[in-house]
This record gives C-alpha cells, structure tokens and sequence, in this order.
C-alpha cells in the first residue's frame, strides 16, 4: 500500500474530507509554501496536490514539492495550463479536474500510464468519486473550460440586459436541458474558481472570448 500525502488548499472543494485521521494532509496558501519541509514527505511514495491556486503560485508549489519529494506527484490542473505543467514536472504522473462542482460527481483525469491511472482511480473511489479518463488535459481540461466560457457568457448577456439571470437560467434548464442554469452553476463552483480558468485561458491564448466579463469579476 502506497502512502499519500494530501496537500489542499481552503478554496478547494474537497478541502473538508481531507481534515480527517483517514488522510495525512496539510493545508497550504502562497506563504505556508515557503514553510514545507522535508519531513513533512517523509516516507511518503505519492503527494496528491488539491490545491487551487493560479500559475505562478501553483508553480512555486509544484516547484517546491519536486525539491522535497522524490516520489510520484498526482496533481489537481482545474485551474492551470495542465499541457505546461506536465511537461516540466516529470513527476506529474497524473493529473485531475477536481476543482469544479460537477452534477454527476464525475471529474477528468489524465494518467501517463495504467499504473498510475489505477492509483488515482481508486483514491477517487475511496472518496466516492468517479473519474472519466482523458488523453489530452490542454488549459484546464475540457468540462472546466467549457462551462467557465457558458458563465462568462451569462454575464454578459446579462450585462447587455437580455434577461434577468432567473429567466437566464431558466432558459438554459428548460430550453437546452442543463441541470443547472448558468448563474446557478456559478455560485456551486465557486465565482473564483471560474475567473482563474478564465484568466489562464485568456493569458495563454491571448484570445479575447476569454476576456472576464465586469459582472462577473465583480462578484470576487
């Protein structure tokens, strides 16, 4: 049996199941980054990373924890330039898109191989979650991506007064059958969490259908 170590962010979902005696876990923020030592990985095979953050933080994390730790990193990209991270972290052996509420309780995970897809299949089971195996992770996967962009939308549509965000996100339930109406989706995953993917999206690819709407940045 391998051992895990949890390192979680308070912004993160599933921050609150890992403050159990079930998990070895740490909280961390920008500044605890800085105070992870080596004894903290000791005897540790495999550091599972569910933390939130944007690129430059999450790099001083991952560039932290690769100085400290030898072993397997299993790593939470909802928010990041996962294709980037990957490629200069050898010791990404998977990655997933844990960060987003999802209806169906399912999230994205990317693995280098069966070994490691394995391992983050079962830790996601053992919190009753199910994953839906992915070849690509590119910006933030797909589902993150996807739904920041119908957001960004909303708010705008709702800037332009189109229609109140009730009758926006009756719209979108009853005329197109989403489980929940933009606006509604929003306030489950966090307005937060969808302007770091917007953000990342937008300082990647310079394309303005990135660009967060006023409405919706002013919801921080």
């Amino acid at each position: 049996m391998k051992t895990r170590l949890i390192l979680t962010s308070s912004n993160h979902p599933l921050e609150k199941k890992f403050k159990t005696k079930e998990f070895k876990s740490i909280e961390v923020d920008p500044v605890a980054i800085w105070e992870l030592d080596g004894s903290d990985f000791e005897d540790v095979d495999i550091v599972y990373d569910f933390t939130c953050f944007d690129r430059a933080t999450k790099l001083d994390l991952l560039e932290k924890i690769s100085h400290l730790h030898e072993g397997e990193i299993m790593t939470d990209l909802t928010t990041n330039w996962g294709d980037y991270f990957i490629e200069h972290y050898p010791q990404i052996t998977a990655a997933f898109a844990a960060a987003f509420y999802s209806p169906k309780n399912t999230i994205e995970v990317y693995s280098k191989d069966v070994e490691a897809y394995e391992e983050v299949t079962d830790f996601f089971k053992s919190i009753g979650m199910e994953v839906e195996n992915t070849n690509s992770v590119g910006i933030c996967f797909t589902y993150p991506r996807v739904i920041s962009m119908i957001i960004n939308e909303a708010y705008f549509s709702s800037e332009e007064k189109m229609a109140t965000n009730e009758d926006i996100d009756t719209a979108m339930k009853f005329g197109v059958n989403y489980p929940l109406g933009p606006f509604e989706w929003a306030q489950k995953i966090g307005h937060d969490k969808v302007i770091l993917v917007l953000d990342e999206l937008y300082q990647v690819t310079g394309d303005p259908r990135y660009r967060v709407s006023r409405s919706l940045r002013m919801q921080m």
